[in-house]
């Protein structure tokens, strides 16, 4: 879309004649409106994974106590009272526990009683691991998609091309039938033509 244009160019009466534009009072912009729950990604629109919300044009992890086990939402379904989830970005409910108990978030550290800090570190780090497979995943799948419908697109031009094809040699086929009749046609008109000679010089003769 054009965002800017110079005034001088807006006020010409352009007829026949071709005007220089000054590259710099030009602005171009392409830009990708997605859907809720999409996000551009090279000029396409992708869905938020599992695990995550789309919030002004950005995905982004749900937070400690809620989850989301869909793709493409717009917002995180909390976890049941007296439960929460050990780290962020959850994708299933399965993920809310009640084995945290006076869990209290300060800053980016967790604060819990019940649980070791190094075995709450391992786990967040198991979990993150769990959601780079769960996106990897997705990520091949949606390009198996993509290949598999380009292979379709290629069979299908390769089998027009062919009916094509066929359905040309089928017409030049016809086209060679007739002028082969058109041929011998023209042989039996002449043959013709010499028979009646003949008779007319043999009755000539005996004349």
């Amino acid at each position: 879309m054009v965002q800017q244009t110079s005034e001088k160019l807006l006020d010409s009466e352009i007829e026949n004649v071709i005007y220089p534009i000054d590259p710099n009072s030009l602005s171009v912009e392409d830009t990708v409106v997605c859907e809720a729950g999409m996000v551009p990604v090279d000029y396409r629109c992708v869905p938020c994974s599992k695990g995550k919300y789309e919030d002004n044009g950005n995905c982004n992890l749900c937070d400690v106590g809620s989850y989301q086990d869909t793709t493409g939402s717009q917002r995180c379904h909390n976890c049941p009272d007296g439960r929460s989830t050990l780290g962020m970005g959850s994708i299933n409910a399965e993920d809310c526990s009640d084995k945290l108990v006076d869990a209290e978030i300060l800053g980016l550290e967790f604060k819990v009683e019940n649980i070791d800090a190094f075995k709450l570190k391992q786990l967040e780090l198991e979990h993150e691991l769990k959601l780079k497979e769960l996106e990897m995943k997705e990520m091949e799948k949606r390009k198996e998609d993509e290949l598999k419908f380009k292979q379709a697109e290629l069979e299908m031009k390769e089998r027009l091309e062919m009916d094509k094809k066929e359905k040309e040699d089928v017409f030049k086929l016809k086209e060679l039938e007739m002028k082969l009749k058109e041929l011998e046609m023209k042989e039996r008109l002449e043959m013709e033509k010499m028979k009646i000679e003949m008779v007319k010089e043999e009755s000539n003769t005996k004349v």
